[in-house]
């Protein structure tokens, strides 16, 4: 191993010094930024947790303006969680169903409102991180053809009486073994840092669906078959309380005609009656 090291070119030593101080620097900062995203799912799930979960027995009854306040004073104490709780309140809205007190309600399911993409990659670079691997690998590679394309400019053809003699094949063929150790480490660090990172992204996915999943327990959605269905049931109350009063003043128009108009027309005919009787005699 040490015959092999000192075989290495210095160029190659620099080379997997500079790789592997850029795998550091991009670990770190992956762990540092998916510490911090990390914290901001649970703060913000614990906010969500202070609402009642919806059970078939509430599940139509939506946020009191008490709950609406009650979050936005937990997310304005906590900065990291305002941007979110912004983006959840914006679709919220009031709606009133049929013979229930007003209440809020979610117009889309929590999933669209607070997407993956918009929580996680605000402050966590998802796609800068999956392709560090790649990065450290080319740059290993890129190290190992410099190397060699260095090596090969001593390589010369010198013609002697008709004999063509290689000159510099030596150095070449001795540390081409250390040439390549720069690819080698560049593809043993792609390897570990891949598997860090596919460790973080898994992690940040978990807590991710776990705060939709207290986030859909605890704040219902307004579905437009609901608001058919209220529309629907309304028309109906109201068409039997239309019906109810076009009866009402059947009955009341026909108990005034038999109690008061019947009598008054009765009297009126029979007066009409007798005049015409009396008008007959008296010709007669």
């Amino acid at each position: 191993m040490w015959t092999l090291l000192q075989q290495v070119p210095n160029l190659i030593l620099a080379a997997c010094v500079a790789i592997a101080i850029l795998f550091l620097v991009f670990l770190f900062r992956m762990f540092a930024e998916s510490r911090q995203v990390s914290r901001q799912l649970w703060e913000f799930l614990q906010i969500l947790k202070e609402l009642p979960e919806i059970t078939p027995a509430n599940r139509r009854d939506g946020l009191t303006l008490e709950q609406i306040e009650q979050l936005r004073g937990h997310a304005a104490a906590r900065p990291s969680s305002r941007y979110w709780w912004s983006l959840l309140e914006s679709h919220l809205e009031p709606y009133r169903p049929p013979d229930m007190p007003k209440a809020w309600f979610a117009t889309r399911p929590v999933s669209a409102i607070l997407p993956e993409d918009t929580l996680i990659d605000r402050h966590y670079h998802t796609s800068l991180y999956q392709s560090v691997p790649g990065i450290l690998t080319g740059l290993g590679l890129m190290a190992t053809f410099i190397a060699i394309l260095v090596a090969l400019q001593s390589v010369t053809v010198e013609v002697k009486g008709g004999a063509e003699t290689v000159q510099g094949i030596g150095t070449l063929i001795n540390g081409l073994a250390g040439k390549f150790l720069s690819s080698i480490v560049a593809l043993f660090l792609a390897v570990l840092f891949t598997l860090a990172e596919k460790s973080v992204e898994s992690r940040l996915t978990r807590g991710y669906h776990e705060l939709i999943a207290q986030a859909r327990s605890a704040i219902p959605v307004l579905d437009p078959t609901r608001v058919l269905l209220d529309l629907q049931a309304e028309s109906s109350r109201r068409t039997s309380l239309l019906e109810n009063i076009y009866g009402e003043l059947v009955e009341k128009a026909v108990a005034a005609v038999r109690t008061e108009i019947a009598p008054v027309l009765s009297q009126a005919l029979s007066g009409d009656t007798a005049r015409e009787a009396r008008s007959s005699k008296a010709e007669a």
